[in-house]
């Protein structure tokens, strides 16, 4: 069985299944100095996805529709403790938060999406529900997909939520909010005439490399690769990202850190660095980053193949490139010192006498 309880939080979603029980006082309260107010009562609730009125063993809705068509499900909603408690139920959206873990917007602001295409029927048209100890409410959910709804995954909540007031001796009541979600993920499959336009996809964005290369001509450097991955497909999507380095004459050093990245929404992203250590400077090398897809549990999107990015950087090994430099200096001066003909005087040169001035010299006596 699969059921989402509520546990109290202010003003933030809790997906997963969590018990519910009130904080003894509220952050907010304790950072002015605020007495702690007394505990309230324990309150047990939750709700989860139904099949004839029954919890179905199911961790969150997801609906295949095509634009257009109409759906229909359940949800259950149980209180577990021995005292009355009043929730309310809304439909709300998801967003990509900080390092893409997904958040859920606050009743009253999702436009368009899950928000706007589902419809819980609540009895007497109410979403206030009075649940009795020990009871539970079965409200039927309709789906209408708009023609226009753009291929892709879709993904939103629907909440329950308990208010609680809490008085603080001496100053003003606190309101304490415990919500529970639970995941509507709605795949809207691709119109006949473009009928691949589901793209599980990732992109290496922002790769930048910053490298050591070592004094020690025996001994290796280390590059340090930060970067983004951003979802810039149309279907939920998470993974596991590697790195290596492939230097010019074949060598390839593979870092050993892995990180596991959240399920991303379309258009969420996620910065994150990795270190290669063991990497020999073979003047040009090649950094690339790899993501290895992996899709929500319980959907199948076939074969995903694996997403990289690459980026170019020199790593000049400086202690060989100075005993290259000296060895050919050496090499230049012995040969210049030994070449044929260096350390022979020059031969001198013949004494040519004119005839002419020979004659006239006689002539003259």
């Amino acid at each position: 069985m699969s059921l989402r309880l509520a546990r109290p939080v202010v003003a933030v979603i809790a997906a997963g299944i969590v018990a519910t029980a009130p904080t003894q006082a509220l952050a907010a309260a304790a950072h002015g100095g605020v007495p702690a107010p007394k505990p309230t009562p324990r309150a047990f609730f939750g709700l989860g996805p139904a099949t004839k009125g029954k919890i179905d063993g199911r961790a969150y809705f997801f609906w295949s529709a095509t634009p257009g068509s109409p759906l229909s499900d359940q949800v259950v909603v149980v209180n577990f403790g021995v005292k009355p408690v009043t929730v309310r139920l809304f439909v709300t959206n998801a967003y990509s938060g900080v390092q893409g873990v997904t958040g859920f917007l606050p009743r009253g602001q999702a436009r368009g999406g899950p928000a706007g295409w589902i419809t819980v029927q609540f009895p007497h048209h109410s979403p206030v529900l009075h649940l009795a100890p020990r009871s539970k409410v079965t409200l039927p959910i309709s789906v209408s997909i708009p023609k226009n709804a753009p291929p892709g995954d879709h993904e939103g909540a629907v909440i329950a939520a308990l208010t609680s007031v809490v008085q603080v001796k001496g100053h003003a009541k606190l309101h304490l909010v415990q919500q529970v979600g639970v995941r509507v993920i709605t795949r809207i499959s691709c119109p006949p005439a473009t009928p691949h336009c589901l793209r599980p996809q990732f992109s290496v964005l922002d790769l930048r490399v910053s490298h050591s290369d070592p004094l020690n001509p025996f001994t290796s450097g280390s590059a340090v690769m930060s970067f983004v991955v951003k979802n810039t497909g149309n279907e939920l999507l998470g993974g596991k990202v590697t790195a290596s380095v492939s230097g010019l004459f074949g060598s390839t050093s593979t870092g050993s850190q892995v990180i596991t990245l959240p399920i991303l929404l379309p258009g969420g992203s996620y910065r994150a660095s990795l270190r290669v250590s063991g990497i020999y400077p073979e003047l040009v090398e090649t950094a690339q980053v790899k993501v290895a897809p992996q899709g929500v549990k319980g959907q199948n999107d076939g074969f995903v193949p694996n997403f990289y990015g690459n980026a170019t950087y020199w790593s000049v090994p400086w202690v060989w490139v100075i005993v290259f430099i000296v060895l050919v200096a050496t090499g230049v001066f012995v040969w210049l010192r030994r070449r044929p003909g260096r350390g022979k005087a020059p031969d001198a040169e013949p004494t040519v006498e004119l005839a002419g001035s020979v004659g006239q010299q006689g002539a003259g006596s």
